[in-house]
C-alpha cells in the first residue's frame, strides 16, 4: 500500500511539473513575449496566426472597433500547446480592450511550435 501511495504521489508531482504557469499580468506576458520574439519558430507560427485571425474574422466580427474610437490597446494573447487562447492581456483596462479579449478567449489556432506562445497586437 505505502509504495502505491508513493507512486501515486510521484505521478502527481511529475504531472504539475509540466503544467505551463500562466503568466497572470501584462508585465508578466510581456516579459515572456520579449523573450520569444527572438526565437526562429516565432515568425513562420506568427504568420500562421495572423492568418489564421484573418480567417475567422475574430477581431472584424467583434464589434470592438467601435468602441473607444481612435484608442488603441495591445494585446498579448497566449496560445496554449494544443492552439487554443488560454490567456489574453492588455495594456489598460478599458471597454475597447474588455471587449478585444472576450472575443480572442477560447479561439482555436493552429498549434504553436512552443507553448505558451505569446502573439502582441496593436488594435486600433
Amino acid at each position: 500500500m505505502r509504495s502505491l501511495i508513493t507512486a501515486l504521489l510521484a505521478l502527481l508531482v511529475s504531472s504539475c511539473a509540466v503544467v505551463p504557469q500562466k503568466a497572470g499580468s501584462y508585465a508578466a506576458a510581456d516579459a515572456l513575449w520579449e523573450k520569444s520574439k527572438t526565437r526562429t519558430e516565432y515568425r513562420k507560427y506568427r504568420s500562421e496566426f495572423r492568418a489564421s485571425q484573418n480567417s475567422q474574422r475574430l477581431d472584424d466580427d467583434s464589434g470592438c472597433y467601435a468602441k473607444g474610437r481612435g484608442q488603441s490597446v495591445l494585446l498579448i494573447l497566449l496560445v496554449d500547446a494544443k492552439g487554443v487562447i488560454a490567456e489574453a492581456y492588455a495594456d489598460s483596462a478599458v471597454p475597447k480592450a474588455e471587449c478585444f479579449i472576450a472575443a480572442y478567449l477560447g479561439a482555436r489556432m493552429p498549434r504553436p511550435p512552443f507553448s505558451p506562445f505569446p502573439v502582441k497586437q496593436q488594435m486600433n
